[in-house]
């Protein structure tokens, strides 16, 4: 479906919230319930699963909480552009039916032909949805979350009321194929600097030098008698 960039007549949004960042804004923490990565402003966005995905196709539960409920959004398998940049292209584009299963509308205020199609937020600005991602996001152009260069992530963004708002986004990188195992240190330890080997030769040749000396000895002793 085709994003719509502009309101529809009559639509007027919420009135704005003021806001301040919060420290801590991008940190990424590990829990049994998966990856998960705060937003500018205190939101945080979770992945049941980011790394080892299989390259035919994986599902993974995303979760959010602290998400200001006035501003509707998408969650979604996107490219990640960087920084202050909206994610995207996304899969299955602005799919506010949610029917391709690659992203999830989620409104406590939508337009009203979307009243039926999106999902309210819960208590705290959370919510949850199931997602069927695959690394390649689109085939016209040839979009491949796995060629070099492309960083895909699964991503909250503001809805297509919206567009240029970025307070709502909050970026969990994943990749596709096996994990490659962590390449074993080699460990060499010196060896010894001992020099009793060579102390003993030498010992031995000497013993070996004074014997020679007192068989010649013995032997001129015996002629001369």
């Amino acid at each position: 479906m085709t994003e719509q960039t502009t309101p529809p007549s009559g639509y007027l949004p919420p009135s704005a919230v003021t806001v301040s960042r919060v420290p801590g804004a991008g940190a990424v923490t590990e829990s049994p319930a998966g990856t998960t990565v705060t937003g500018d402003y205190g939101q945080q966005l979770t992945v049941s699963k980011t790394k080892g995905l299989d390259e035919s196709g994986a599902s993974v539960t995303v979760s959010g909480q602290g998400y200001r409920v006035d501003k509707g959004i998408y969650v979604a398998f996107c490219v990640d552009n960087g920084p202050g940049k909206q994610p995207g292209p996304c899969g299955g584009g602005a799919d506010m039916s949610g029917a391709s299963g690659a992203s999830q509308w989620i409104s406590n205020n939508p337009p009203s032909y979307g009243k039926d199609l999106a999902k309210p937020f819960g208590p705290d600005g959370s919510f949850t949805a199931q997602l069927k991602i695959s690394p390649v996001l689109s085939t016209e152009p040839k979009i491949d979350c796995r060629d070099s260069g492309v960083k895909c992530a699964l991503v909250s963004r503001t809805d297509h009321t919206r567009t240029a708002d970025r307070t709502q986004d909050v970026v969990v990188p994943v990749k596709f194929g096996p994990e490659l195992a962590p390449v074993a240190e080699t460990v060499v330890t010196p060896q010894s600097t001992s020099t009793m080997p060579i102390v003993l030769v030498g010992l031995g040749a000497v013993v070996a030098l004074v014997a020679v000396v007192l068989v010649i000895r013995l032997l001129r002793k015996r002629s001369a008698a």
